[in-house]
């Protein structure tokens, strides 16, 4: 590579205006769309482009008449720079209170019993926010610290605290975790009935012991056998065919025609609970903001049926 070539792709030669202004041409796949939303005019944008291509040595789109599309290279940029541009709207929405428009909002998600409650409140955020673009990631609960640490995920939801000072936790929900069964089998007994049929469990986290687990193994209720699955709808399922023993928050079976187990008085239930996270660095961000309206919401209405422990 010669000297002339090196300076034309060092960092501080690339003028990032223009990529930005790439972005826009790529997102919209329109030279006069792109100029339109950018308030400036078609040629003069179309310039931009092409001094970029020439900055960086590379052909960023095949052009054909009024038709443009993104070459190898130009996707491979366009994937790039975009991921960049959200991080930079996501760091000035922290610190800034001007909009700068909307950016992707990432939120990171942990398989919990209170999963319709998490969807719930993603639901109310969606609509309190208008139209954002959201993304949806399945995670765990390292994972899901480590980006909201590195601003990754804008919030997240979990069956438990964090225990880091600067990543803020905040109880959405508590209720006890109950034994469910389909209608027929409910005159069991507890124990009988986990000596007959296997136990339902979801997944909290891969690999990770959970609270149901650990409820086991202080308690002298051995299970026949164990299913567990991360989706709650085939649970749902097994149960209500009378395969199984369902371990259920009382909110994950709203609308499932189930049955309590009746337990012993003094067999004390594990307790689902929902914690929202966030970065105490992002509390200012739009997206943090609308959350903690929106939760604040959803707790006055679930306290209503489902009243969380006061010794929380």
């Amino acid at each position: 590579m010669n000297n002339k070539l090196k300076l034309l792709i060092r960092g501080n030669q690339i003028n990032w205006n223009q990529v930005f202004y790439f972005t826009e041409v790529a997102t919209y796949g329109s030279i006069k769309e792109a100029a339109s939303r950018l308030d400036i005019k078609p040629p003069t944008l179309s310039e931009h482009i092409s001094q970029l291509e020439k900055s960086l040595n590379v052909i960023l789109f095949q052009r054909q008449h009024r038709k443009i599309t993104l070459t190898k290279d130009g996707l491979r940029l366009f994937q790039h720079a975009r991921q960049m541009f959200e991080l930079g709207q996501r760091m000035i929405d922290v610190v800034s209170p001007l909009s700068l428009g909307d950016y992707p909002v990432s939120v990171g998600l942990i398989p919990s019993f209170s999963l319709r409650l998490t969807f719930r409140i993603i639901s109310e955020f969606i609509k309190a926010s208008r139209g954002v673009n959201v993304k949806f990631h399945n995670t765990i609960y390292e994972e899901l610290e480590k980006g909201l640490a590195q601003s990754n995920f804008d919030f997240g939801f979990s069956d438990r605290p964090s225990e880091q000072k600067d990543i803020a936790s905040q109880l959405i929900f508590s209720s006890p975790i109950e034994f469910y069964v389909t209608p027929r089998l409910a005159d069991q007994p507890l124990r009988k009935l986990l000596e007959e049929y296997p136990i339902l469990i979801y997944n909290s986290e891969l690999g990770k012991e959970g609270v149901v687990e650990r409820f086991f193994e202080k308690t002298n209720l051995q299970p026949k056998s164990t299913i567990s699955s991360d989706y709650p709808s085939l649970l749902f399922e097994l149960c209500q065919r009378g395969q199984g023993v369902g371990i259920f928050s009382s909110y994950q079976i709203k609308g499932d025609k189930l049955a309590k187990v009746q337990t012993a008085t003094d067999l004390v239930p594990p307790k689902a609970e929902l914690y929202a996270l966030w970065s105490k660095t992002s509390e200012n961000s739009k997206s943090v903001r609308t959350l903690i309206q929106v939760m604040k919401r959803t707790r006055q209405l679930e306290m209503e049926q489902h009243p969380i422990d006061p010794s929380l």
